[in-house]
């Protein structure tokens, strides 16, 4: 999920990369909708997503719910 918000984050910020500029293109965007999965940020909002959950990358790149842990 990192590496899709930083793709999608540097392309907004474009070619010109500065700390500032990146960190522009997050806060400005707010929200990033990675298909399954959403993230927010904001002025002093960091986080992306308050909740955790387990889950697996699949091969064609969409995410998978782990229900139950086993050997």
């Amino acid at each position: 999920m990192v590496g899709r918000l930083m793709i999608m984050a540097l392309e907004k910020a474009g070619k010109d990369l500065t700390r500032a500029n990146f960190l522009d293109a997050v806060y400005s965007t707010g929200t990033f909708d990675l298909g399954d999965a959403t993230l927010e940020y904001g002025a002093g909002d960091n986080h992306g997503m308050g909740d955790v959950f387990l889950s697996v990358i699949k091969a064609d790149g969409s995410f998978k719910s782990v229900e139950k842990l086993t050997k």
